[in-house]
């Protein structure tokens, strides 16, 4: 759901409910939209203004986002409640304009009795439970559809519909019916009558497989968005999330459109014909971007498909997994642990002078279980070593530290390398003669993967 809108809780939206509280969960993304990595931050989130959860975040790569998923239990009680997502509220740079984001919430239905409902009035929201007015309609924005209760019992609803395959039915009490979204092909609505709630107001659950970005999508006007049908008019672009390429429409008719690209491997431009697709490869090489030139709109601009694949890798890439071990609070090789949720630091080094220079760096992040190392992807005559850390911070720190620097000095152990050999290990090199196994002995030098001590001095 949108920030700064209201909701009804209701049971069918919380975990659990009793002794005066609802168990709650809420899933947000945040984006780094500057142009360093930032920096370890502390999320909270505030219900009335006491604090009811609170998390560190690690620091998040410029254009990178991610999922944060928060559960907590809020206190019931009558009234409009403010609950507000705090992002690094305690940090906020002079450019931030906002990292405080609140919704209005209700409850319904969880033991508690409310005479302040706010007046009737059309709701409007995502994929939630409404509570709404014989006479008024949810509007379901993400969709562009409309529901409007007609009447209702404790049996059943009569409703009329907008933009939907259908433009009236009856909604059985807990029997969920989808509709398909006229508007937008392959999207839908399920909607469920949950019965009658506060004020003998209508219970409606929406669901469907739209998002906020469909919203936004189906108007003219620059955006960042994922995968999905955009209509854009001249010169509007798309800041495609998980490619981070960028397409602007530069020109369109009724036969092509031409696309000018950013970000992507080698395309600067291209040429889409009307019902074709093109191909594009980011400049990572990760991913594969397929626009599609669906219709022409006139002045009402070109509707653009985008769907994204991950590339196939080249051959000979090895996907390297290294954990962090507990060595040196444990110094018990034996049993010796894995640590997960560890950080470890790959470093990419050049031979220059006799010293192994560290030419950039890759941080990635242990799991639990089976497989539980931090993956990397190694070309073939890749150069590589890696350091483990509990914490993000200092990995990062120390990484800073040696980028452009000699790894280990002139008396440090050799790196290892994707030798291309048709196996999937790493190998040491024979210190600086990169072209020859250490000791020339392939089973000596070589590892399918690896577990490192953390390094941390600091907590």
């Amino acid at each position: 759901m949108p920030w700064r809108t209201s909701i009804t809780l209701t049971s069918a939206d919380v975990n659990s409910w009793g002794s005066g509280y609802a168990n709650v969960s809420l899933e947000f993304k945040q984006k780094n939209y500057g142009n360093k990595i930032s920096d370890i931050f502390l999320n909270s989130i505030l219900f009335d203004g006491a604090n009811v959860w609170q998390e560190h975040s690690s620091g998040l790569f410029p254009g990178n986002f991610t999922t944060e998923y928060a559960t907590m239990n809020l206190p019931i009680s009558n009234g409009s409640h403010k609950l507000t997502v705090n992002v690094d509220d305690a940090n906020i740079a002079p450019i931030e304009q906002n990292n405080n984001f609140d919704v209005t919430v209700w409850f319904q239905g969880l033991g508690n009795t409310d005479s302040n409902l706010p007046a009737c009035s059309d709701i409007r929201g995502g994929n939630v439970t409404f509570i709404v007015c014989q006479g008024y309609s949810v509007d379901h924005f993400w969709s562009g559809s409309k529901i409007k209760i007609i009447e209702h019992d404790s049996d059943v609803a009569s409703v009329t519909m907008t933009n939907l395959n259908e433009t009236e039915t009856d909604l059985i009490l807990n029997e969920p019916e989808t509709y398909t979204v006229t508007s937008k092909p392959g999207k839908y609505l399920i909607l469920t009558y949950l019965g009658v709630g506060q004020g003998g107001r209508a219970l409606i659950k929406v669901d469907s497989n739209t998002t906020y970005d469909d919203a936004t999508a189906a108007v003219c006007g620059s955006k960042t968005g994922g995968d999905g049908r955009y209509l854009m008019c001249k010169n509007n672009y798309l800041s495609h999330v998980s490619s981070g390429i960028k397409f602007s429409l530069y020109s369109f008719g009724n036969r092509y459109a031409v696309l000018k690209v950013s970000g992507a491997a080698t395309a600067k431009s291209v040429k889409v014909n009307l019902g074709k697709t093109v191909t594009i490869k980011s400049k990572n090489g990760q991913y594969e971007v397929k626009a599609k030139f669906l219709t022409d709109g006139g002045k009402k601009g070109a509707t653009i498909e985008f769907t994204t694949t991950k590339a196939p890798k080249p051959s000979g890439i090895i996907n390297y997994s290294v954990g962090v071990n507990d060595y040196p609070d444990s110094k018990d090789a034996i049993n010796s642990k894995n640590i997960s949720g560890a950080f470890v630091v790959m470093y990419t080094v050049k031979l220059v002078g006799g010293e192994f220079i560290v030419t950039k760096y890759d941080i990635g992040k242990t799991g639990s279980g089976p497989g539980f190392g931090a993956k990397f992807d190694v070309v073939p005559g890749q150069m590589v070593d890696f350091d483990g850390y509990k914490v993000y911070r200092n990995a990062y720190m120390a990484a800073n530290a040696k980028l452009n620097h000699s790894l280990y000095g002139v008396n440090g152990p050799p790196p290892y390398k994707n030798f291309n050999n048709g196996d999937s290990r790493l190998c040491q090199t024979n210190w600086t003669d990169t072209e020859r196994y250490l000791r020339d002995d392939v089973n000596y030098a070589c590892s399918l993967s690896m577990s490192v001590p953390f390094l941390d001095t600091t907590p």
